[in-house]
C-alpha cells in the first residue's frame, strides 16, 4: 500500500501489519515534532501546529481503516482518542513525579508569574517546564500508543467483503 494512501486516505481496510507500520511512522513524526517544538526556535511553532494536525489526520485514517477491516465505523476513533487522552494523563501523572520532579516547582512558578501578570517571565517558566517534562511526555506517548495500537491491531478482521471493501490481502507492505 502506498504511504500516502496508508496515512492520508480514510477509505478502505488495512490489516494489522500495515496498521502497526502506520502507527509507528506517526509516532516517529510526533516524537521529532515534539523535540523540535521544545528545542527549536519559536519560528517552528506554526510548522509544528501544521505537522500536529497532519499527524492527527493520519491517526484518524490509520485507525479508521483498521476499524473498517472489522466492519466498524471509523467514527469509533473518537472513543479510541478519548481512551488515549485518559491513558496518557494517567501515565504522565505516574511518570512525572518519578522522572521530572522539578516540573511541579516550574508549574507553580509559571502560575505565580501568570497571576502577577508577568507574561514574559511565565514564558520562560513554560519553556523550562517543556524541557523538564519532554522525556516524560515522549515516554508516555510511546506507552500509550503501544497499548492502544496493540489492542486495535488484535481486532479480528472480516474475512470477506464488507461495506468498506474487500479484505486486505496480497502484498501487505507499503511504498
Amino acid at each position: 500500500m502506498p504511504l500516502r494512501t496508508l496515512l492520508f486516505s480514510p477509505n478502505g481496510r488495512i490489516g494489522p501489519r500495515d496498521f502497526l507500520r502506520g502507527v509507528i511512522l506517526l509516532v516517529g513524526v510526533s516524537i521529532v515534532n515534539q523535540v523540535l517544538s521544545v528545542y527549536g526556535s519559536l519560528a517552528f511553532a506554526p510548522v509544528s501546529i501544521v505537522v500536529s494536525l497532519a499527524v492527527f489526520y493520519g491517526y484518524i485514517c490509520v485507525y479508521g481503516k483498521r476499524l473498517h477491516d472489522r466492519g466498524l465505523s471509523a467514527w469509533l476513533f473518537v472513543l479510541i482518542f478519548i481512551a488515549y487522552l485518559i491513558l496518557d494523563m494517567v501515565v504522565q501523572s505516574i511518570l512525572t513525579p518519578l522522572l521530572a520532579p522539578g516540573a511541579i516547582e516550574l508549574q507553580e512558578g509559571m502560575a505565580d508569574m501568570l497571576t502577577r501578570g508577568r507574561m514574559e517571565d511565565a514564558v520562560v517558566f513554560m519553556q523550562d517546564l517543556a524541557r523538564e517534562i519532554l522525556f516524560t511526555a515522549l515516554l508516555s506517548l510511546l506507552i500509550t500508543n503501544a497499548v492502544l495500537a496493540f489492542l486495535v491491531a488484535r481486532l479480528q478482521g472480516d474475512p470477506g467483503m464488507n461495506p468498506h471493501g474487500p479484505p486486505p490481502g496480497g502484498d501487505q507492505t507499503f511504498r
